[in-house]
């Protein structure tokens, strides 16, 4: 069972943070994860996007489990 969290507890913010850190820029708006590649974008940047945000929902549930959140 996954939480449910509310926009105002910042955890879109924190997984775009974290994401940047992976090396991948987006943008959190509300419970939505935007991006933005370009249209000349290759399968193996798709594959890196996929594993950095993949990475980036990892840290940002344990940070969630961390402070009970949800």
């Amino acid at each position: 069972q996954h939480p449910s969290v509310d926009a105002g507890d910042g955890v879109g913010a924190y997984l775009a943070k974290r994401a940047e850190a992976h090396g991948i820029i987006c943008r959190a708006i509300s419970d939505t994860l935007a991006f933005a590649p370009p249209l000349i974008i290759e399968e193996s940047e798709i594959d890196e996007i996929i594993t950095a945000v993949g990475k980036a929902l990892d840290d940002t549930m344990a940070m969630v489990e961390e402070k009970g959140i949800g």
